[in-house]
């Protein structure tokens, strides 16, 4: 009889896991998704509804990334990742720009080009290369062939010599030979495996929402962003609005639009929002958008925010969720090292990140493989020793991939508070910001690295660096 395999989360980290199991090239393994939520579509409540944890956004998958999800794919589905992933077409740019209250661009991160996720994967590591797609469609295919049970939350788990038993809410209860917590930033699982884990908050707050973009509205849009698949606007106060986008039309009928996902970003130590009326938060962020210098840009974003909707909507096959206010976490207080069981992490339940990089997933899927390779050799080392092959080797990537962005969220909301004491050096601004990043980054990454500082002994803290950031701000105007 196979080993039984439980995964906590139908997510794409915990989906993308099974994918490799199933699929391993020499080991047959029993895998089952337990997912608390009723099915496919998640929950149908009043706000948080379908998609309610980010399923229905972009996702930027790098070439690392790609490399891996092509190890855990079958090749049926291997062929259909242009339906996730469209392949680029004339005129668009795989990069990100940084674009302030005027319109002139501050920063380019540029990447190498890609046609497709295919040609993307045959890229090194070493260079910088993604390619844009969209979320819903890539957590549909991954749930291709996967035995997925609906309606079970996980509320704990007993371990013994000979397995693991897994509790859930119903009252029923479920046996394997391992346990995989790819349960996300709030993981049962993490909780009780390290009980001394917590959630940190990053002091920022976010807004994400999809709108559906008319072709002139996207036109006007893209004369600012040039094609970017992913734009940064700077707005006053570190107020920032992501934009990420593909030049495909998503719908069928004679009408072209576009699909965009908005993320309005501001720095705030607050955490506890309520459910708010979509209404009242589209109504917020329009006020925080006529701050903004007026003028075409300002009116341009105006207008693509005001498409957000205030209900949930499907057009084109997609759903539109209305937006809500979200405090960004990273999970915090992993320990470097610990005794292995047949109880182990997976995704954002173990590196729950800032999506400032886009990198999240890309670690999931790497951390998948690595996990797949690990359990190859189960007959002859145990699933404990391997569990512990897969910790000792993931921990280092992941703990960088962290520290990266948690300072790219640092940077974007605090390109906003720039104050130039030296008006001459203000033509030279996008120089300065960009060397300053690029040096101060790589110091920052290599210190951490190297020290591993306790998140919430960090002397760098983002919430009292934010907070200190805007006190002086406003203390100056």
């Amino acid at each position: 009889m196979p080993p039984r395999i439980l995964i906590a989360g139908a997510g794409i980290a915990g989906l993308a896991l099974a994918q490799g199991l199933l699929n391993h090239p020499t080991k047959k393994f029993k895998v089952i998704v337990f997912e608390k939520d009723a099915g496919p579509q998640g929950k149908s409540d009043l706000f948080l509804t379908i998609n309610a944890r980010w399923q229905g956004h972009h996702i930027q998958v790098y070439n690392y990334g790609a490399q891996a999800l092509l190890r855990l794919l079958p090749p049926h589905l291997i062929a259909r990742l242009s339906e996730v992933f469209p392949p680029h077409i004339e005129n668009e740019c795989p990069s990100a720009l940084v674009i302030d209250e005027s319109g002139k661009q501050v920063v380019v991160f540029g990447g190498k080009q890609a046609k497709d996720v295919h040609e993307l994967a045959q890229i090194d590591e070493k260079k910088t290369a993604w390619i844009m797609g969209y979320r819903p469609d890539l957590r549909n295919l991954l749930l291709d062939g996967v035995d997925v049970r609906w309606s079970k939350q996980i509320i704990g788990y007993e371990e013994s010599e000979n397995g693991v038993r897994v509790c859930f809410a119903d009252g029923t209860e479920e046996v394997g030979d391992v346990l995989i917590g790819a349960d996300g930033v709030n993981s049962i699982v993490r909780s009780q495996k390290f009980p001394n884990s917590y959630k940190q908050h990053l002091g920022v707050t976010v807004i994400p929402t999809d709108v559906l973009v008319s072709a002139s509205l996207a036109k006007r849009y893209h004369a600012f962003a040039k094609h970017a698949e992913a734009a940064v606007f700077l707005g006053p106060d570190g107020h920032t609005l992501l934009v990420t986008t593909r030049l495909h039309s998503i719908t069928q009928d004679s009408a072209t639009f576009y699909r965009m996902t908005l993320q309005y970003g501001f720095p705030s130590a607050e955490t506890n929002y309520t459910v708010d009326s979509p209404a009242d938060v589209v109504r917020d962020i329009t006020n925080f958008l006529m701050k903004r210098k007026r003028g075409e840009l300002t009116d341009v974003l105006l207008e693509l925010w005001k498409l957000a909707r205030t209900k949930d909507v499907k057009v084109g096959g997609m759903a539109y969720v209305p937006p809500v206010r979200r405090a960004l976490y990273e999970v915090a207080g992993i320990p470097e090292e610990s005794k292995p069981s047949r109880v182990t992490l997976l995704g954002d339940s173990i590196c729950g990140m800032s999506p400032f990089r886009g990198q999240a997933a890309n670690i999931a899927f790497q951390d998948a493989v690595s996990l797949c390779r690990a359990l190859d050799n189960y007959e002859i080392e145990g699933f404990i020793r391997c569990i512990g092959n897969y910790e000792t080797e993931i921990r280092p990537h992941d703990l960088k991939a962290q520290i990266a962005s948690r300072y790219r969220a640092l940077e974007m909301t605090l390109f906003g508070l720039r104050k130039w004491p030296v008006p001459i050096l203000k033509p030279l601004s996008p120089f300065i910001i960009a060397a300053t990043v690029i040096y101060v980054g790589v110091w920052k990454l290599e210190t951490a690295a190297q020290s591993h500082p306790p998140y919430d002994t960090d002397p760098r803290n983002p919430k009292a660096y934010f907070n200190s950031k805007l006190k002086k701000h406003h203390g100056e105007h």
